[in-house]
């Protein structure tokens, strides 16, 4: 299981930074990565949009509205549309299992 660390850029806008300091990212036309710092920080920037009782994870730097998906077993990146699918819900850590 993966868990991250979220950053409050601002308002609205988040960064998920993992255990060893690597930041989840988008390409600037998709894709999804665990990388340092990129030269565009916005590419590590995510908004979340209300959709079907949980969570679109949107980048804000990426081209065309890219959002998360999980799929087959991974973590992917994809062009958003309505279907509703790919919802996600947050929780927060209420004890760290060590």
């Amino acid at each position: 299981m993966k868990r991250f660390t979220v950053r409050t850029v601002e308002e609205g806008v988040y960064q998920f930074i993992d255990s060893e300091g690597f930041y989840l990212a988008s390409g600037t036309s998709g894709g999804l990565m665990l990388r340092e710092m990129p030269e565009d920080e916005s590419l590590t920037y995510w908004t979340l949009e209300s959709a079907n009782g949980g969570w679109y994870v949107v980048n804000v730097g990426a081209t065309g509205h890219i959002g998360i998906e999980y799929d087959s077993g991974r973590f992917t990146a994809y062009r958003l549309s309505p279907s509703g699918l790919y919802t996600f819900n947050f929780y927060e850590l209420q004890q760290d299992p060590g």
